[in-house]
């Protein structure tokens, strides 16, 4: 039994610790002939290009693996860690697993930002209640089971509201409205995508209706143990893995009247 109890816990920190890659960052654009030809007669050109490209951040991204620290200011709100998830640059910074967090900003981002995120949120929807309580975590998931999931409900239903938001600077406030909206935050260039809880809880269970999938606790906790515990599936049904993380935070998030948050570990 202790070896089994071992094996899962490997299990679960290989699937925490495993790299993968971006969502939808562009292909790097294709050299035509004539291109291929003046790089090659550049010579000691293409030297000094690459020391002048090694001290600006953005144009280094995207010929390194290494992970460019962000700040309050920067051009996306910054993951748990910091860490940046510019979609400008190509396949070279691999985008860390996917969490689902039922709590408040401050349990996603650095104070500053977080209390500016608070702001903005409660300027724009003063209903919004205020609660303090321990956050509720997901297991991670794989950041492409997102949008395997989005992808498969819309063939479905309509679902604006899990369709609408994007893996990275989203949340679902617990609140109904009809649209996904964009709140603008200062110091940040990219808009929050604010999408209803209500609403996407409505939405995953006519999904999970269409798909045959549960809905209760128990059998949700039951379906992610079975993908965590098999090796064979455990890459396997992104799409359904996220599915029963997301209905169960977004559960949790519910119950105790707090916002559900897409994070990145």
């Amino acid at each position: 039994m202790n070896g089994r109890v071992e094996t899962i816990e490997n299990r679960q920190l290989r699937r925490e610790n495993r790299p993968l890659i971006r969502l939808s960052a562009p292909s790097p654009p294709q050299e035509t002939a004539g291109e291929k030809g003046s790089r090659r007669v550049q010579g000691a050109d293409d030297s000094s290009e690459s020391v002048r490209n090694a001290a600006n951040p953005l144009i280094h991204s995207q010929h390194s693996d290494s992970r460019r620290p962000t700040s309050d200011s920067d051009s996306r709100l910054p993951t748990p860690d910091s860490r940046s998830t510019n979609t400008s640059t190509y396949d070279t910074l691999p985008l860390v697993a996917l969490v689902f967090v039922a709590g408040n900003a401050a349990d996603v981002f650095g104070p500053e930002l977080a209390q500016a995120i608070d702001a903005v949120l409660r300027q724009r929807f003063p209903s919004l209640a205020v609660v303090r309580r321990e956050p509720y975590r997901s297991d991670p998931v794989e950041a492409a089971g997102w949008s395997q999931l989005q992808a498969r409900a819309m063939r479905m239903i309509a679902a604006p509201h899990l369709s609408g938001l994007d893996a990275y600077q989203s949340v679902y406030l617990p609140l109904r409205f009809e649209r996904v909206e964009h709140i603008v935050v200062p110091t940040v260039a990219d808009p929050l995508e604010t999408g209803s809880l209500d609403a996407l809880l409505d939405e995953l269970r006519l999904f999970a209706a269409q798909a045959s999938l549960p809905t209760d606790d128990v059998e949700l906790m039951q379906l992610a143990a079975k993908y965590l515990e098999d090796d064979d599936l455990f890459d396997a049904d992104l799409d359904v893995q996220t599915y029963v993380q997301l209905l169960l935070t977004a559960k949790q998030a519910a119950a105790h009247g707090v916002a559900l948050w897409i994070a990145a570990e």
